[in-house]
């Protein structure tokens, strides 16, 4: 069975080669209606600031970065600095 040290290996010695991100933030959850609940993370490189501040159960209407992964299905890469609005609704 792969381990959480297992995942961190990968992202730095593979993926980090194709998407040079600096961080990853990996996420297993439910949906339900309108919310997501966290139920198990993996960071790599990932601030513990920045993980703090997720709370365990996300309204996904106030959480546009969610809300385009559900549209596409596809992992989303953003950048900090620019996407800023992603992160939260104003």
């Amino acid at each position: 069975m792969a381990t959480e040290a297992d995942f961190n290996d990968l992202v730095i010695n593979h993926v980090d080669t194709l998407l040079p991100h600096g961080m990853l933030l990996a996420v297993l959850g439910e949906f339900t209606f309108e919310h997501l609940t966290i139920q198990h993370h993996i960071t790599c490189r990932y601030p513990q600031w920045a993980f703090a501040q997720i709370p365990t159960v996300i309204n996904i209407r106030e959480r546009p970065v969610i809300a385009r992964w559900l549209k596409t299905r596809q992992p989303v890469i953003i950048d900090i600095e620019q996407d800023a609005k992603l992160f939260f609704r104003a």
